[in-house]
């Protein structure tokens, strides 16, 4: 069967999901991306050059018998593995007290991976570590999460990507919520994430593809002072747009943990896959 499986954690501008897709059977997907961008916010001294960086991959994947499977989306066709991947991914900048996107992360996924001409479903246990380009904010995160991906769903060889995450944060550091709470030591809390993703391949002379992508971060049961000051939520709206010669152009409206403030964010970069 040439089940699409969508790969998802993807860096398009530091998601979790991937725009990057390979077929189902490739059970031992690897991902060395550095891409030089341009970052700037509109504002004026605000332009600065960085570098998003990823690398993934499977550190164990193991096929499941009939007998041993899981019957999720369908019985006939389908391919079920348990893996354990890892996943290291984020944005570093020139001047780290100007980076817009200062959220890097290292994770650990033990998942059930389930595909069938239905989509892809992984899910399982994860643990990641969060920090900002200084290491003055730092946090672990561990919890349940899912992921869902399609192809071709409205058109050839588009691909749609959901992924809901459950976790608790053990704070090593915070400099925002340490100020604000005014505590050395902070207590863990719990967080929901969620990404949305959908991309659509284009035949244009300039544009190969176009990328929407979603996400949004919320701190359950949050102290009221953090709400006051917005570090309950945070929200990253970003418009995609892949160009021939491994070019891209990206806009962006949100911010991410650890991002200093929300606003517009303009990106030009080079696609480098190792």
């Amino acid at each position: 069967m040439n089940t699409k499986l969508g790969v998802l954690f993807a860096l398009l501008s530091g998601g979790v999901l991937m725009n990057v897709q390979a077929n189902a059977a490739d059970l031992s997907p690897k991902v060395a991306n550095l891409n030089p961008v341009v970052m700037d916010t509109g504002n004026a001294g605000e332009t600065v050059l960085g570098l998003e960086y990823q690398f993934k991959g499977n550190l164990l994947s193991k096929a499941l018998s009939d007998n041993e499977g899981f019957d999720l989306l369908a019985a006939d066709g389908s391919i079920r593995n348990v893996v354990l991947s890892y996943d290291m991914r984020g944005t570093l900048a020139t001047d780290k007290e100007k980076n817009p996107k200062d959220f890097q992360t290292f994770g650990l996924d033990a998942q059930l991976l389930h595909s069938t001409d239905k989509g892809t479903l992984k899910s399982g246990a994860f643990v990641k570590y969060e920090m900002d380009q200084g290491f003055d904010s730092k946090q672990w995160r561990y919890g349940l999460g899912a992921t869902y991906g399609k192809s071709s769903l409205l058109a050839s060889h588009d691909f749609l990507g959901v992924d809901v995450n459950y976790g608790t944060i053990a704070v090593d550091s915070d400099v925002e919520r340490e100020a604000l709470l005014g505590e050395a030591t902070l207590a863990d809390y719990d967080r929901v994430d969620a990404e949305v993703l959908y991309l659509y391949p284009l035949k244009n002379p300039l544009i190969d593809t176009v990328e929407f992508n979603y996400r949004i971060f919320y701190e359950l049961d949050a102290p009221d002072i953090i709400k006051a000051n917005r570090l309950d939520q945070y929200e990253l709206t970003t418009l995609h747009l892949g160009l021939k010669n491994k070019l891209y152009l990206a806009y962006s409206e949100g911010k991410l943990p650890f991002d200093r403030q929300a606003g517009q964010l303009f990106q030009l970069g080079i696609s480098h896959n190792f």
